[in-house]
């Protein structure tokens, strides 16, 4: 299976009661490999095509940063290499969509240290990594985590269990109706 090969998408609204800045509806996409949600909200239902290209131009993002640190048969250096003129630092790449334990900001004594969360990308504006938060349905930006990529190098599989069940119509008695 390959990331993003199948996208599953779904429009929702209106909403009985709009979100904070009077969000009605909200389109997700959902990759069929890793199960990997992205939620945009939207004010009207026409809007669904512009948060696809959103979503569309925030994952070649994430793409196009990993492709120009990877070497190539064809060039001796990487395309970071040749434009900035310094060899990119691989230490820092992951695998997009693997697990990642995220330590909490804030967290009591009987409360868990961490968060179980994905890694979906790198900040631009600041070091550290977007992680997506399933339980709080957010994506945010921390500077380490424990990334769990040989577990999902392993899995090989789609995460999710789907099983079919055969339907078959049963033969109809007709009766004859009342006149």
């Amino acid at each position: 299976m390959i990331f993003l090969a199948l996208i599953h998408t779904d429009v929702c609204g209106p909403l009985n009661m709009p979100a904070r800045g009077g969000f009605q509806y909200f389109i997700t996409f959902t990759d069929d490999f890793s199960r990997y949600d992205y939620v945009y909200l939207m004010k009207h239902k026409s809007e669904s095509f512009e948060k696809f290209k959103e979503f569309k131009n925030e994952v070649q993002n994430q793409l196009a940063y990993t492709l120009n640190r990877v070497p190539s048969k064809k060039v001796e250096k990487t395309p970071y290499e040749i434009w900035s003129g310094k060899k990119p630092h691989m230490s820092y790449i992951k695998i997009w969509g693997c697990e990642v334990y995220v330590k909490r900001q804030i967290s009591t004594k009987l409360e868990p240290k961490s968060d179980k969360c994905s890694f979906v990308g790198y900040p631009k504006e600041t070091r550290g990594y977007y992680f997506y938060n399933p339980s709080e349905g957010k994506v945010f930006v921390a500077r380490t985590g424990v990334f769990l990529e040989k577990d999902f190098i392993s899995k090989g599989i789609s995460g999710r269990k789907v099983e079919l069940e055969e339907i078959q119509e049963s033969q109809g008695i007709d009766t004859p109706m009342d006149e």
